[in-house]
This record gives C-alpha cells, structure tokens and sequence, in this order.
C-alpha cells in the first residue's frame, strides 16, 4: 500500500509539474514554484484533502484538459477507486509470481474482505464499480441538463463543459476541489451535488472469516440497500431536483432551493405550511 500510495503520486507530480512549468507564468502561478505547487496539489487530491494553493480552487484551470484530469484520477485513485485498483494490482501480482505464491495471492483475493477491509471480493468489486459508475454519471447528466443553457457558462465549449461536468461529479464524490463557481451553479446541480455528497459509496466491510463471497456480498447488498433505499432521504433528494430541473426556466425568481425544500419539508411531515408566491393568495405549490 505505500509503494502504491508513492507510485501515484510521484507519476501525477511530475506530469502536472512538467506542464506547469511550460504552459503557466509566475503570475498565473501567483509567484509560487510549479514543483511545490504540483506535489501539493496532487497530495491533496490523492487524500482527498481538498485543499490547493489558489484562492479560486482549480478555476483558473477549467480550460485545462491535462490538470483537471490527473487531480481527477489522482483523487479517484487516493479515494473511492482505491480497492478496485488494489485488486487489480494484486491480480497483475498474482499472473506473473510462482505457483507457490499464487496459491496465497488465491486466497488473499478470494477472502480479501477477511484480510483487509478496503480490498473486496470479485462480486463486490464489480458491484461497487457498477455503483460508483452510476453515481458519477448521473452527476455529469444532470449537470449537463440543468446548465446547458446557463449564460453564465457561455465562455466554456462544449468539450470544456463535458470536462467541467465530470471533474465536479468526481471531486464531489471525494476531494471537494471544484473548477467552477459554485454560485454560477443551478439550483437542480446544487442539490445533486448535495445528495452525492450525503451518499457514501466506500463502504467498510465488515464479514465473519467463515462467510463465503456470497454471503459477504449478501450483507453489502443489504446494508446499502437499506441505507438508500429504505429511507425518505434519497426520495427527496430525488423529487426536489426533479421539481427544480422543471422550474428552473419557468422565470419565478421567488421558486429558490430553500423555497422548494420547505414545501417539501412540510409535505413530508404533514404539516401543511406553505409558501405564497408574492402578490397572490394561494400556496406556492399550487
């Protein structure tokens, strides 16, 4: 693990430094060296620490194909990737050691949920993969949707904003550094980026050393299934993007994110209260 850990970092240093160094000036730089700001940066990333030497985060990078994807992959390698890589590592181990040893790299993957808690099983791994894929595509969609047509991202391409698109999705899922104003954001993105903050996709797992891959997949299964599923939170997550994606060209400036969660609020624990649009006497869910 921390041959991993160095490898990572030590690759995405020196690409992002080499870059930096060529196509930055000290003033964009704001007078800092690019090897100091590239090691900090990429450590940062890669434990999802979030913190960076600009005042604007990675703004001033958002045009920037090369850094905005490493400290992507970096974070995603340093956080919610890290098992999937690890068991990819060790079954590349596994391929070229003796017989002997591929015996023990056998067991450790078969019961790697036992050995060590953040290396799962075959099952678990794909289903993991299959959730985190889900997750971050459905950030950049609804990013997509809800600021097309934003104004206030005019100045970005088309590819600029696909690229914009997947580094907040995967930066909300673990470091937090973020490429855009967030106040430029719509309210229906906000709240997106609200609910996969509030989900946490990089489960421990906790398994008895006699329980099989099925039977330990079984009870990842359910706990997560319960957790988001058998609960109002992510329902209401859900409806209140729905209703914002639907209101947000509708021109009713009174219709903000904290208007709508207290209609929800309400809804939901029968309350009845209820917001009046400005100038009318009936209920702003009417």
């Amino acid at each position: 693990v921390p041959l991993y850990c160095l490898s990572i970092i030590l690759f995405f240093w020196i690409i992002q430094s080499i870059y930096i160094a060529i196509n930055f000036s000290d003033e964009q730089l704001n007078g800092n060296n690019p090897l100091w700001i590239s090691i900090y940066n990429t450590i940062s990333a890669f434990y999802n620490c979030g913190l960076n030497l600009f005042p604007d985060s990675f703004i001033r990078f958002q045009k920037n194909w090369l850094i905005l994807i490493s400290i992507g992959l970096c974070s995603c390698f340093g956080g919610t990737s890290f098992p999937y890589v690890m068991r990819f590592i060790l079954s590349l181990f596994k391929n070229f050691a003796s017989k002997k040893i591929q015996l023990e790299y056998s067991d450790f993957l078969n019961r790697s949920c036992v050995h060590y808690s953040h290396i799962f099983s075959s099952l678990m791994t794909k289903a993991l993969i299959l959730q985190l894929l889900t997750l971050t595509t459905s950030g950049i969609v609804i990013f997509l949707i809800a600021e097309w047509n934003n104004p206030k991202l005019d100045y970005l391409s088309t590819s600029e904003l696909f690229l914009n698109a997947w580094f907040l999705s995967v930066m909300t899922r673990s470091a937090g550094m973020n490429s855009i104003d967030l106040t430029q954001l719509s309210h229906a993105t906000l709240l997106t980026y609200t609910a996969m903050m509030y989900i946490y996709e990089h489960p421990v797992i906790d398994s008895h050393p006699d329980d099989s891959e099925k039977t330990a997949f079984s009870k990842l299964a359910y706990k997560r299934t319960k957790q988001l599923f058998s609960t109002p939170t992510i329902w209401l997550f859900f409806s209140i993007i729905c209703v914002l994606l639907i209101e947000q060209h509708q021109s009713k400036p009174y219709i903000t994110i904290s208007s709508v969660i207290f209609e929800f609020a309400s809804a939901v624990g029968t309350c009845g209260f209820s917001l009046s649009a400005p100038g009318t006497s009936f209920s702003l869910s009417g």
